[in-house]
């Protein structure tokens, strides 16, 4: 009989401990961060959303907290307010195909998407873009330069076809 009282217990909590789960997984909250003072990230399936007021920054260990998910996100959207995109921001993305950015942003820095081999269409709505060393080196899907382009450091479009 102890037995049977056991086995029934012991399943009961198996089943309890799985309820938590199943309700985070099903209302759970978009991942997010922020990603500079004024600016934040948030994914919505594979879509990376960077929406603020300034300058895309690293944190204090010189990456980016959206990192975390580098190998889902194909695309990116730089939000209205956003003024530059940072350093390394999308280094290395290997299944990041478009990047979009609102007439705000004025400068890319070095590196930013350098090695994100599926990157095909980069769109700026606004001109005069600055863009940094290296910043789209090695984008070997990317097939023409992106209108609205201010200044280019050195190899910023270095082995891209």
């Amino acid at each position: 009989m102890k037995k049977k009282w056991f086995g029934l217990l012991l399943s009961v909590c198996m089943i309890l401990s799985l309820l938590p789960a199943l309700g985070t997984a099903a209302g759970a909250a978009a991942p997010s961060g922020t990603c500079g003072t004024g600016v934040s990230w948030t994914l919505n399936g594979t879509v990376l959303t960077v929406s603020g007021a300034g300058k895309m920054t690293p944190g204090d260990d010189h990456t980016y907290s959206f990192g975390a998910y580098k190998d889902t996100i194909t695309a990116v959207v730089i939000g209205e307010g956003v003024t530059g995109i940072g350093e390394g921001a999308f280094y290395q993305y290997p299944n990041l195909a478009s990047v979009t950015a609102a007439s705000s942003v004025r400068d890319v820095g070095g590196l930013a998407f350098n090695a994100c081999p599926k990157l095909a269409a980069v769109t700026f709505k606004g001109s005069g873009v600055e863009v940094g060393a290296n910043a789209f080196a090695r984008c070997t899907a990317l097939t023409a330069v992106p209108a609205g382009l201010g200044d280019l450091e050195m190899g910023a479009f270095s082995g891209c076809t």
